[in-house]
């Protein structure tokens, strides 16, 4: 009996010691992902950001910046916490949608309450001019186009940025 114990314990000694152990990179959880943003559109749908995160060609890309957490949560709220992966494309023939439109149209969002607008750092004081003003835009006068929202939009400008803010920078 000793000896069958002795046995058994010598076994589990060796079987213990000659267990592999296999260490594997921590998987990319889909709620850490960054948010993206294509040619100043906020790709919210997470399939649609792997698509394009897979599909872009290197050569169709102009410039990627990427903001960490604080940057790109005071730009794009909340749904960039985990940061912000922006790119701009190239124009060309293919791909310049924008170049067919005559003026800027803002979809997704009801414009009853008409957010603070910012031109080059002056301030449209009324809502009417601000819409004319955006009416008029031609994309390709823009430089860049920047949108505060909820907390920040209050604490920087107070009860004038209760609807957010766009910031235009116009080309020079």
């Amino acid at each position: 009996m000793k000896r069958i114990i002795t046995l058994v314990l010598l076994m589990f000694t060796y079987l213990a010691s000659a267990q592999t152990v296999i260490k594997c990179a921590p998987s990319i959880n889909l709620n850490d992902r960054p948010l993206w943003v294509v040619n100043n559109i906020v790709l919210t749908d997470e399939k649609v950001s792997e698509i394009v995160e897979k599909a872009l060609k290197p050569d169709d890309v102009e410039s990627i910046t990427v903001l960490k957490e604080a940057e790109a949560t005071a730009i794009y709220g909340n749904s960039a916490r985990n940061g912000a992966v922006i790119i701009t494309l190239k124009k060309n023939q293919s791909n310049n949608v924008a170049a067919e439109k005559e003026s800027l149209s803002v979809t997704g969002a009801s414009l009853a309450a008409h957010p603070l607008v910012i031109v080059d750092g002056k301030e449209i004081p009324n809502a009417d001019e601000a819409a004319q003003f955006m009416k008029k835009l031609l994309p390709e006068n823009i430089q860049s186009v920047t949108v505060l929202k909820d907390p920040a939009a209050l604490a920087k400008y107070g009860d004038k940025g209760k609807n957010g803010v766009l910031f235009i920078n116009l080309k020079k």
